[in-house]
């Protein structure tokens, strides 16, 4: 009486010691010998096969419905880098089941997610979304780029009662994609006589808009890998501020 077969990725988590996990391929053998459907649950919504290292790792779709799952789910924003929604693709049988399910109307996206993702989708037919979705920007920023922007804002406060250094740190990817995967940047590490790190990071993280950093070693770090070079300004002026004890 089973009704499907579902293997879920650890898109989240990591299980280390004794542990196994069947391959697809054995999955899909035994789906087809039993004639039961297969659903693999992708998590993050990489949808093609991707050079970097830090994607090694992580399943595609394209991959995952050529190795024979007959159902695919899938986020999509994180990797896809859409709105936040779901996805379910595969064999159309069983796509249309799943459309005349009563539990379709209660689930289904509005129309403004469903303009959203099919823009974010366009970007991917035409093979342009490594330029134009924020996220694969970000994922794909050349490490020289982010430096050189770092320096004008390392220059920009000088000479203040800020201390601005220029470390090299890591990016991580993301715990609902990748987890555990990080990108080498070059970070801003922020330290003052007058203000402790705890202080600066309020002042950013309550501003308008809200400027996230984080702390290591007793400095205020922050990474520009996800701030668009647009609101680079912005972190200054936040940053001056404080500089001027107005914070």
């Amino acid at each position: 009486r089973t009704g499907l077969i579902l293997r879920v990725h650890p898109s989240n988590y990591r299980i280390v010691g004794f542990t196994h996990r069947p391959s697809l391929a054995d999955l899909v053998a035994l789906a087809r010998e039993k004639e039961i459907p297969l659903v693999e649950d992708a998590g993050s919504g990489h949808l093609f096969p991707s050079p970097e290292p830090f994607l090694k790792r992580e399943p595609d779709v394209q991959s995952l419905l050529g190795t024979g799952a007959d159902l695919v789910c899938f986020s999509g924003d994180k990797l896809l880098g859409g709105p936040q929604s779901g996805l379910i693709v595969g064999r159309l049988d069983l796509v249309d089941r799943l459309r005349q399910n009563p539990m379709m109307r209660a689930l289904r996206v509005d129309k403004v997610t469903y303009a959203a993702l099919e823009h974010t989708l366009i970007e991917y037919e035409k093979g342009t979304y490594q330029q134009t979705l924020p996220i694969h920007r970000m994922l794909r920023a050349e490490f020289q780029e982010l430096e050189k922007r770092c320096r004008k804002i390392q220059e920009s406060l000088l000479p203040t009662d800020l201390e601005v250094e220029i470390v090299e740190g890591h990016s991580v990817v993301g715990g609902g994609s990748a987890p555990e995967e990080t990108i080498s940047s070059p970070l801003l590490s922020i330290a003052s006589k007058v203000f402790t790190p705890n202080q600066i990071e309020i002042h950013l993280r309550q501003g308008d808009p809200p400027i996230l950093a984080r702390i290591e070693r007793n400095r205020l770090i922050i990474d520009l890998r996800t701030v668009f070079e647009s609101e680079d300004d912005l972190i200054l002026e936040r940053l001056s501020r404080i500089v001027s004890h107005q914070a």
